[in-house]
């Protein structure tokens, strides 16, 4: 369980305490907004020496890419193998830590 007042304590939370049980490179995180029909994407990318750095958010329209599928069929939890293959693949939502290579995507809402 995370808890968290805003987007950057949330980060420091991921960098801090989640990242010690998996071993990621870069991680990727959607939130949806329930003001609007839109998504934030944050981005926590691992740097040379070893530390973890955040990226502003961004924000996109809810129904692009497969998170965007996923997210209005209302799906509880995804899990896809070379996701690049499918056509409604976006790099720029699904791929929000910009991995060189997308093995594998997990979406749960």
């Amino acid at each position: 369980m995370v808890r968290a007042r805003n987007l950057q304590e949330f980060g420091e939370v991921i960098k801090t305490k989640f990242i010690k049980y998996f071993d990621f490179e870069n991680i990727g995180i959607l939130f949806t907004s329930h003001r609007d029909d839109s998504v934030f994407t944050y981005d926590i990318q691992r740097r040379p020496n070893g530390q973890f750095a955040t990226i502003e958010a961004s924000k996109f329209p809810k129904k692009l890419g497969l998170s965007g599928v996923s997210i209005t069929k209302n799906t509880d939890f995804v899990v896809l193998y070379e996701p690049e293959r499918l056509p409604e693949f976006i790099p720029k939502v699904d791929n929000v830590a910009g991995a060189a290579i997308v093995k594998n995507m997990t979406i749960g809402i």
